[in-house]
């Protein structure tokens, strides 16, 4: 007798844990990082083939370059690394971002491609890491930003070089665009996925509610029959 609740228990438990929002996303974003991961280290590759090719002609091969040379080969290693803890690639990609990001703020503030890193690593953030880490980091592009531009008011930064082409600014521009809406389409089949798994539970719900409804009245008349043959065999 004791045998059906302990085989249910389990099922129960893991029903609840599927219709967790926190664990559907937490499977969800392991289930996409590999993918994804690999879709940014190969759309940072033409901005960072630009970057170096302008470089090595206008002769300005600098710190900035090889910082960013770093970060390539860093997103490389992550998205290759796929034995490694999820949060781990997760939060080293932040870092990477965040420290071309500090790189290219050198050479100019905000101008050129800083913003697009301040505001891209938040919403990357927000969506592999959650709510509460994509306002912290959305928090830490803000002082990035404020001290940027402070300290380019007061001449501490300089202005970009003027040898910088505009092919590299463009390769910079289609690339977080590519990340960002890659990684958004993502979430977007997340959610057309779940509305649709809603819908199909609904569906379910109703037919067995009907089903209930339509056994109970049929209980009813069958109860109201005997009755009335009871009444007249009387």
């Amino acid at each position: 007798m004791t045998g059906e609740p302990l085989n249910s228990q389990p099922n129960a438990n893991e029903a609840q844990a599927q219709s967790d929002p926190e664990t559907v996303l937490r499977q969800w974003r392991t289930s996409i990082l590999n993918g994804f991961l690999a879709f940014v280290a190969l759309a940072s590759l033409p901005a960072l083939i630009m970057a170096v090719v302008n470089a090595v002609e206008s002769g300005t091969m600098g710190p900035l370059i090889y910082v960013l040379i770093l970060c390539g080969v860093a997103l490389i290693v992550l998205a290759v690394g796929r034995r490694l803890p999820s949060s781990l690639r997760v939060w080293c990609v932040v870092g990477i971002g965040y420290l071309a990001a500090t790189a290219n703020v050198t050479q100019g503030g905000l101008n050129g491609s800083p913003p697009l890193y301040l505001l891209a690593i938040p919403v990357l953030t927000l969506v592999l890491a959650g709510r509460r880490a994509g306002l912290a980091i959305a928090l830490l592009s803000a002082v990035i930003a404020t001290v940027a531009t402070i300290l380019r008011t007061q001449g501490v930064l300089a202005d970009l070089p003027a040898t910088r082409s505009p092919w590299v600014g463009y390769s910079t521009t289609i690339m977080f665009l590519m990340i960002v809406i890659g990684l958004l389409t993502h979430l977007h089949r997340l959610q057309e996925r779940l509305v649709r798994d809603e819908r199909n539970v609904q569906v379910e719900l109703r037919k067995a509610q009907a089903a209930l409804y339509n056994a109970r009245l049929y209980a009813a008349a069958r109860q109201a029959r005997a009755a009335a043959e009871q009444a007249n065999s009387v």
